[in-house]
């Protein structure tokens, strides 16, 4: 159960490297946008350094989410019972 919900484009209602874990849900799909852009850059902003963001994502994605500047960026199996669809990969990214 998530302890906060917000835009993940503005977090700033909380300080740089103040958050343990980001999960994004639901799903991210098939492209980058300048919109999910501005999310890593926040979501990236707000994690404590060795915090980490986990997210589902397109395969196709996963590869550009994998450039960021995280210092580990993990693929996990895909989980159909979370709902995922083919072609889908769960990402673990720490700072």
């Amino acid at each position: 159960r998530p302890h906060f919900v917000a835009d993940p484009t503005d977090l700033n209602m909380f300080e740089d490297e103040s958050v343990d874990e980001v999960e994004c849900s639901p799903p991210l799909g098939r492209t980058d946008t300048p919109e999910l852009a501005r999310a890593l850059q926040e979501w990236y902003r707000v994690l404590k350094c060795g915090g980490a963001l986990s997210l589902v994502c397109h395969e196709a994605l996963a590869d550009w989410v994998g450039k960021t500047a995280f210092s580990e960026v993990k693929r996990l199996p895909a989980d159909r019972a979370m709902g995922q669809t083919p072609g889908c990969v769960r990402l673990h990214c720490v700072k």
